[in-house]
């Protein structure tokens, strides 16, 4: 029997799990805006309110680009099993396309029409907005364009992201360079996501990166990618890169060695958060934000879809 949607099922339309991420960048770019302008210092409690206005106006602004993705994805998904709410139709793609013009509106009214913040953010909205169009849209959906996807993904998380929470704390434009050990562990990591769901993708004819280079290339593009990552953080003199980057590395090393699908869903799994966590010890309201999403998303999904999602 089909389960009716209730209220919490919009929230996780949202996809606060993979919000996770987005605001892990977002606060990557905090933390160097602290480390050139503010006094960066671990387990900071100031609570900076504009920080946290822009985080949730570009998370309902993101959230609507995750529905249109659902939207356009339902048959990938329901193969590769990761969601259930539009495929098994518990919300209808009507009631998903009302909820995505309703957050993006919600979204870009909050930095529209809030003088303190300023014309380059909503700039970056507005590019962010088109980058997921463009990525989950179709006759574009750059989801299915090898390169394009990758591409996408980049821009949007490890560059835009990044930049709009580095101006939330500043009005400095900064070196753009500055991004690039995030961009790259972005890379290496977004072909590895495209490596786990290689099957389910073929099935339904995508042609993402992974299945376009196959997963040994894949996976040497990927460690690649990992290293270089871990270059230009030393070259820059960038700790968390640095850290984050070395400890990264390990993992896609050994999923280059043995091509095995634990090891590489391990390169995804056990990386990103880890970033996460380093950056929660300097941004503790970052830290429990996420860990309050991961207990819900736990139990919302154990009781609702009796799924474990770890």
């Amino acid at each position: 029997m089909k389960k009716k949607s209730i209220f919490i099922d919009y929230l996780f339309l949202l996809r606060p799990t993979i919000q996770v991420a987005l605001w892990t960048f977002y606060f990557i770019g905090v933390y160097l805006g602290y480390r050139d302008y503010k006094e960066l210092k671990i387990f900071n409690f100031n609570f900076d309110f504009k920080v946290y206005y822009i985080l949730f106006a570009y998370s309902l602004l993101m959230g609507g680009i995750y529905i249109l993705n659902q939207i356009t994805d339902i048959e990938t998904d329901r193969l590769n099993k990761k969601l259930f709410l539009l495929p098994e139709g518990i919300i209808s793609v009507k009631n998903a396309y009302i909820t995505f013009v309703i957050v993006v509106l919600v979204g870009f009214t909050m930095v529209f029409f809030n003088f303190a913040v300023q014309k380059t953010i909503i700039v970056l909205f507005i590019i962010s907005f088109i980058m997921g169009y463009l990525y989950s849209a179709k006759p574009f959906y750059f989801k299915s364009r090898p390169f394009l996807d990758l591409f996408s993904n980049v821009v949007g998380y490890a560059f835009v992201a990044s930049l709009i929470g580095y101006l939330s704390v500043n009005d400095s434009i900064p070196n753009f360079t500055i991004f690039l050990p995030y961009i790259f562990s972005m890379a290496a990591i977004f072909i590895n996501t495209t490596i786990l769901d290689y099957e389910g993708d073929k099935k339904v004819g995508l042609k993402t990166t992974g299945i376009f280079l196959g997963i040994k290339s894949s996976l040497i593009l990927s460690t690649i990618f990992m290293l270089l990552a871990f270059i230009f953080g030393f070259y820059y003199k960038d700790f968390l890169a640095i850290i984050t980057t070395s400890y990264s590395l390990i993992f896609f090393i050994i999923s280059l060695i043995f091509r095995k699908e634990k090891f590489i869903k391990w390169s995804v799994m056990y990386t990103s958060p880890f970033v996460s966590f380093l950056l929660g010890i300097i941004f503790p309201y970052f830290l429990i934000l996420c860990a309050l999403t991961l207990v819900i998303s736990i139990i919302y999904y154990k009781e609702r879809f009796k799924y474990n999602i770890i």
